[in-house]
C-alpha cells in the first residue's frame, strides 16, 4: 500500500511538471506571435504613411530634406506613374474634402 501511494505521488508530480512545461511553452508561443503581429503592424503603418506621402505630394519634400541633412544633394522625384491611381468615385462622393486636398487624383 505504501508503494502504491509513492508511485501515485510520483505520477502526479510528473504529470504536473509536464502540464506546467506545456502551458509555459504555449504561452511563449503566444507571446512570440503577438510580438510578430505588433512588428508587422509597424511595417504596414510605414507602408501606408509612405503611400500617403506620395499621394499627397509630400514625399519628395521630406526625403530631400533628409538627404540634405546627410549632405546628399541629388534631389528625389516621384514620377507621375509612381503616384496612386485616382480615388474611386464612391470615396470621392463620401468625402467632400477630398477635392480640396488633392483634386488631381479625383476621377474625371
Amino acid at each position: 500500500m505504501k508503494s502504491m501511494k509513492k508511485s501515485t505521488i510520483i505520477i502526479i508530480v510528473v504529470v504536473a511538471i509536464l502540464a506546467i512545461w506545456g502551458v509555459s511553452g504555449y504561452n511563449g508561443l503566444v507571446t512570440m506571435d503577438e510580438n510578430v503581429s505588433g512588428q508587422w503592424s509597424n511595417v504596414e503603418t510605414q507602408y501606408q504613411r509612405r503611400a500617403d506621402l506620395i499621394r499627397f505630394g509630400k514625399y519628395e519634400e521630406i526625403v530631400n530634406k533628409h538627404l540634405g541633412k546627410l549632405g546628399i544633394s541629388k534631389p528625389t522625384t516621384v514620377t507621375p506613374d509612381l503616384r496612386y491611381f485616382p480615388y474611386p468615385q464612391n470615396d470621392a462622393q463620401l468625402n467632400v474634402n477630398m477635392a480640396n486636398e488633392n483634386p488631381s487624383r479625383l476621377p474625371k
